[in-house]
């Protein structure tokens, strides 16, 4: 009986381990989101809401300068492929997290309202759908 709730004791011991083990890789985590600033000036609203809806994910946001490599979040305005540029973003899931485009900011601050969206439906950063 003895050794039947040791393994037992020894078994609940080795899950609550094995549980802590694996907690989602947003546990604790950082985004790293670069941005030139003069751009993040003009984006400030939208990025004020990331920042609340990751805050309220336990996940800190921080602002780097547009060549930060290792950034989880890239934005990124491309030439315009018309005269008047498109206000719709693109955003793709890459190896360090996701790159958002747009021909213009208005389409930023649009990928960004949508990425804070995702968030308030209770997706977390991990399991963001991309939009193109």
């Amino acid at each position: 009986m003895k050794m039947k709730n040791l393994f037992f004791a020894l078994a609940i011991f080795l899950a609550m381990i094995s549980c802590q083990s694996n907690k989602t890789s947003d546990d604790s985590l950082q985004i790293r989101l670069s941005v030139e600033p003069a751009l993040a000036q003009e984006l400030d609203y939208p990025l004020g809401k990331l920042k609340s809806q990751l805050t309220q994910q336990g996940v800190a946001l921080e602002l780097t300068d547009a060549q930060s490599s290792d950034a989880q979040l890239s934005l990124s305005l491309i030439s315009p492929k018309e005269k008047e540029p498109n206000d719709g973003f693109e955003l793709l899931k890459n190896e360090e997290g996701f790159s958002l485009s747009s021909e213009c900011s208005r389409g930023l601050l649009y990928g960004l309202l949508e990425i804070a969206n995702q968030l308030e439906s209770g997706s977390k950063w991990s399991e963001l759908a991309g939009k193109k």
